[in-house]
């Protein structure tokens, strides 16, 4: 059995420290993680965890906007955005052999939330092994990863189960999200790279000139946009965690919107988003903050509306490792 790939934050802070010892990261550049995160080809996840441990250990030094400095003698000589780093072929190929399985377990996880709000659904290992051509072992791995976050759970003769995910539910999660996103918010500010919410507010304002071409892509689009993009940057991973938590099984009343189709909801969502952006972009932090908490009361009304009369026959797209539960 091949041994478990390093975790990909290791790998990154590996590459950093010997960066670092070669001289090719020099005291007082500096490191942004949407730079390291393109060089890397990751997302900013493990990228935010390799520099918080550098940080951690007195390497770096977190300068808001302008991301992280590096420490040491003559600091301040040298003032400049860090080169393109040295990544040696061994971490290239431990970051690919992490990427395909967190690929993997995104794709099979955005697929289970997607049906939660549609009945109850069994989750047959074979079937999904054979869906996503991996062994076992690896389906068992992926839907272990999803009990944890909640998205599954075993019954009591050890078979998987996702949904039904009730109205009670949904409350539940959006009353999470409001106590807990705005507060991200918040913290997350400073750490958008420029230009972020100025494209996010462009982009919104083309689609509510094409309502009618807004679809379930779109909208979640839209949701990753505000709700991960920008709410998820905060640096508290505690508090990121349990958002995510409240997140993921609400896809799924996303998904929903092709058997509830709506353009004034859609409307409302755009002019909802545009609110808290135009407000993050005047430089008013706790008033977007309080404009996302009215945005999410607002998307929690739809979401249960929505939901009211689904059945597993409106699920958009049939997914064979899930069996309808009677």
């Amino acid at each position: 059995m091949k041994p478990e790939p390093k975790r990909l934050q290791d790998v990154v802070y590996a590459v950093l420290v010997d960066n670092l010892a070669s001289g090719k990261l020099r005291s007082g550049m500096r490191l942004r993680e949407s730079e390291l995160a393109r060089q890397f080809t990751l997302s900013r996840v493990p990228i935010r965890a390799a520099l918080k441990r550098l940080e951690s250990e007195g390497l770096l030094e977190f300068n808001g906007r302008r991301g992280y400095r590096v420490l040491g003698e003559g600091t301040e000589a040298c003032d400049e955005d860090a080169p393109v780093l040295a990544i040696p072929t061994i971490a290239r190929d431990g970051i690919e052999s992490r990427n395909w399985r967190q690929r993997l377990f995104e794709e099979a996880q955005t697929a289970i939330a997607s049906a939660m709000v549609f009945g109850s659904f069994g989750v047959n290992e074979k079937a999904m092994a054979e869906h996503y051509g991996v062994s076992r072992s690896v389906a068992h791995e992926i839907i272990t990863r999803m009990e944890r976050v909640g998205l599954v759970r075993q019954q009591a003769n050890g078979r998987w189960q996702v949904g039904p995910m009730t109205e009670q539910d949904v409350q539940d999660h959006y009353t999470m999200r409001r106590l807990l996103e705005p507060v991200a918010l918040v913290e997350a500010v400073d750490l958008l790279p420029q230009g972020t919410v100025a494209h996010q507010i462009a982009e919104l304002r083309r689609m509510r000139g094409a309502v009618s071409e807004v679809g379930v892509p779109e909208l979640l689009l839209i949701e990753q946009w505000l709700h991960r993009d920008i709410v998820l940057s905060c640096r508290n991973r505690i508090l990121t965690d349990s958002i995510e938590r409240s997140q993921l099984p609400l896809i799924s009343t996303h998904i929903s919107f092709t058997a509830t189709r709506s353009e004034a909801s859609v409307y409302s969502t755009i002019d909802q988003h545009l609110l808290v952006l135009e407000a993050l972009q005047g430089g008013f932090a706790h008033e977007a903050a309080a404009a996302l908490e009215r945005h999410l009361e607002q998307a929690c009304d739809v979401a249960v509306g929505r939901v009211k009369n689904l059945t597993p026959e409106d699920l958009p797209v049939g997914l064979p490792f899930l069996t309808e539960l009677d």
